[in-house]
């Protein structure tokens, strides 16, 4: 099951109807308000009452935020000076800010195997090198010009989940060095990169992730 938020709206794709239940609003908090709980554990929940193998939820950021973890590399007063949301990211260590036009993606899944985000990076790579853009996988990232444009984390879930796997990928379309370095108490290890420097635009992004995600149907034991 996919679902992507648009315009503060949350949308079941390939139908593109407009949803609404309650886990929607709890990922909608989730991504820009504090929590103790975290928006897996209501994937997890909704796929368990739902009876489905997997759950992807895609978001257009529509406007700009901040992730800091245990580490408080986050610059408070001028965040609250200039009205910049921000919140505790509870498995998280530095400072992420997120733009307005960005992609970050969840998906839950039950297995063991990591292949699946190997596979949709190592396609998405494929797909910036269409458009001439030299992306290279590194780690767990990926870099375009040396600078850091794609940020990905995955882990098998611990009890009461054990037996699922989450994978979280953030998608760099437009960035600020000036307004980082403003909220950021610590300068990155990887400068920030830009989609939208090589005329990439978030509509194409989202486009090709939602077909990929609709042509990688989670199938439990085919991945």
């Amino acid at each position: 099951m996919i679902w992507y938020f648009k315009n503060d709206k949350c949308y079941e794709y390939p139908s593109n109807q407009v949803i609404s239940n309650d886990l929607v609003d709890r990922f909608h908090h989730s991504v820009y308000e504090n929590s103790d709980e975290m928006e897996i554990y209501y994937s997890l929940q909704y796929i368990k009452d739902n009876l489905i193998s997997n759950l992807s939820v895609v978001f257009s950021l529509d406007e700009l935020s901040v992730n800091y973890g245990f580490n408080n590399d986050i610059n408070f007063e001028f965040c609250n000076k200039n009205n910049i949301r921000y919140r505790y990211e509870e498995r998280g260590g530095g400072c992420m800010v997120l733009f307005p036009g960005n992609i970050i993606i969840q998906d839950v899944y039950r297995g063991f195997d990591f292949n699946r985000l190997k596979y949709f990076i190592h396609d998405f790579v494929e797909w910036l090198q269409m458009f001439g853009v030299d992306a290279i996988v590194n780690g767990n990232d990926v870099l375009v010009d040396g600078k850091k444009i794609i940020g990905t984390v995955a882990y098998v879930l611990p009890n009461p989940y054990k037996g699922w796997v989450y994978f979280l990928v953030s998608i760099s379309i437009n960035s600020d060095l000036d307004l980082i370095n403003n909220i950021c108490l610590k300068p990155s290890i990887k400068l920030p990169g830009a989609l939208s420097t090589y005329g990439i635009t978030t509509e194409e992004v989202m486009d090709w992730v939602l077909n990929w995600f609709n042509n990688h149907q989670y199938i439990e034991g085919e991945m």
